[in-house]
């Protein structure tokens, strides 16, 4: 099937909402070729790293229910993702909650069983992906993931990220494993404001071991970072960097799909517009964009439009990306008929 390049601009997008009052920009968006929505939290929810008890009070199982057999309706083809960290956010607090677990003293199949269950309490609310696990080794202080990463070895983490994937995937979640290449020291909160990972080479590396263990079990997605990876690329984001998904893709040998994380973040816009960052990001490998549904969605679409018409985006790149981005929910209709 041939899809036009507006269907395929909004394709590449993946809107942010903050509550469960989507309706009024999702439609127009899926309408004209989105395919995946996150449904995400307010940013004092994420600083706390826990949903608010209004949120958690008011909203009910079937709310999530009735919204998603709404947007398929309109979008049969849908990617429904939400925030699901084993030790950090989680959207479904009070729904599905997630508990503490030490990495030391439980068994692989206890593990793999307790995040089984959590995948099918997941697929009954019809959440179809999950951004996570986190594969960063914290080895240093770090603002951004404090309080979201557990403090453990390389091998804990690999294994935590393995069982985790295996677990949400063999239901039919997609995991986007985050945030490559892995942060083990920040000063800064990326999120709030610009920084630059400083780690050596030789680090990066060998903290790698998690991701290569993600790739193993065919994780769904990786997320990129958002901070510059000095050693990389100093100038352009993780998140937009062509150095960096290269070394991903040859390197690690992996063909997935690629998610930018927020494009809002300061330390990836970089002094520069939304909309240059989103065609800088795809040209760069970037398959699925993240972004704030608070942005002018049309605008951005558009402007990717303009950029394939002008020459400064190839045609075929955004028509990978799309068909990467559709080709997860094709798969699950598939193996549903």
């Amino acid at each position: 099937m041939s899809y036009t390049i507006q269907q395929d601009t909004y394709a590449v997008l993946l809107p942010a909402f903050n509550d469960l009052n989507i309706r009024n920009i999702a439609e127009p968006f899926l309408r004209k070729g989105g395919c995946s929505i996150l449904l995400g939290e307010t940013r004092e929810e994420y600083v706390n790293r826990r949903m608010n008890e209004k949120r958690i009070n008011i909203e009910k199982k079937t709310d999530f229910i009735d919204l998603f057999c709404w947007a398929k309706t309109i979008q049969p083809n849908l990617n429904v993702a939400i925030d699901f960290e084993p030790y950090g956010i989680n959207r479904l607090d009070g729904k599905v909650d997630l508990e503490w677990k030490d990495l030391n003293n439980i068994s692989e199949k206890e593990l793999y069983n307790y995040y089984k269950n959590k995948a099918l309490a997941l697929k009954q609310l019809g959440i179809t992906m999950v951004l996570g696990p986190i594969a960063d080794i914290i080895t240093g202080s770090n603002p951004w993931l404090k309080d979201r990463q557990i403090k453990t070895t390389s091998y804990n983490i690999s294994q935590l990220v393995k069982i985790f994937i295996e677990a949400l995937q063999s239901l039919e979640i997609d995991c986007v494993t985050k945030h490559f290449p892995g942060y083990n020291h920040l000063e800064k909160d990326p999120a709030i404001e610009d920084t630059l990972l400083t780690t050596d080479k030789e680090t990066i590396i060998s903290n790698l071991v998690t991701f290569s263990s993600a790739i193993k079990v065919n994780t769904a997605g990786i997320m990129l970072g958002p901070a510059a990876v000095e050693v990389f690329d100093q100038v352009n984001s993780a998140s937009t960097s062509q150095k960096l998904v290269n070394f991903l893709k040859e390197d690690l040998d992996y063909k997935g799909l690629i998610v930018s994380d927020d494009l809002d973040a300061p330390a990836i816009l970089r002094g520069k517009s939304i909309d240059e960052i989103a065609v800088q990001a795809l040209n760069s490998g970037v398959d699925l964009l993240l972004l704030s549904s608070e942005n002018d969605l049309d605008q951005i679409a558009q402007y990717i439009s303009l950029s394939v018409a002008s020459g400064n985006l190839d045609r075929e790149r955004l028509s990978n990306a799309a068909n990467k981005v559709r080709n997860l929910s094709f798969k699950k209709k598939l193996n549903n008929n």
